[in-house]
C-alpha cells in the first residue's frame, strides 16, 4: 500500500528534491547534468523550465539530490485539482537523457462542512 500524498492547494508546495545518478556510465561519459522539470495534470502541463545543474553524481557513487522550488516550474499556469505528474529529466554533456515521474494528489480531499442556516419547508 503507498502513501497516499495530497496538497489543498499549490501555496502548500515547497521544494521538491528529485535524485540522479551516473555509476552505470563509463568515466569518460560522466558529466555534469542539466535539469528540467515540468507538470501536468488531466493533459494540461507546464512547458519544461530549467530548475538546476547537478555536479556532484560524475564523481560519486551514491544517488545525488537535486532540490528546487515546484512553484518556479507550475509558473503562471492553472492546473486543474487531480493528480499531479512532476517529471524530472537530466541531460549530460553528450545529450543523454534521464527521466523521473513522481506524482501526488492536488486539491481538497473532502467537502468543507459549513454552517448552514437556512430552513427548508
Amino acid at each position: 500500500m503507498g502513501i497516499d500524498v495530497t496538497f489543498v492547494s499549490p501555496d502548500d508546495l515547497d521544494r521538491v528534491v528529485g535524485y540522479v545518478e551516473q555509476t552505470r556510465d563509463i568515466n569518460e561519459n560522466k558529466s555534469e547534468l542539466k535539469c528540467y522539470s515540468k507538470v501536468n495534470s488531466a493533459g494540461i502541463g507546464t512547458e519544461w523550465v530549467f530548475v538546476g545543474t547537478e555536479t556532484n553524481s560524475k564523481s560519486s557513487i551514491e544517488e545525488e539530490s537535486i532540490s528546487y522550488a515546484l512553484a518556479e516550474v507550475i509558473g503562471d499556469n492553472s492546473l486543474p485539482n487531480g493528480t499531479w505528474f512532476v517529471h524530472m529529466r537530466c541531460y549530460d554533456a553528450a545529450g543523454n537523457a534521464g527521466e523521473n515521474v513522481d506524482f501526488f494528489g492536488m486539491g481538497a480531499r473532502y467537502w468543507t462542512v459549513q454552517e448552514f442556516n437556512k430552513r427548508v419547508a
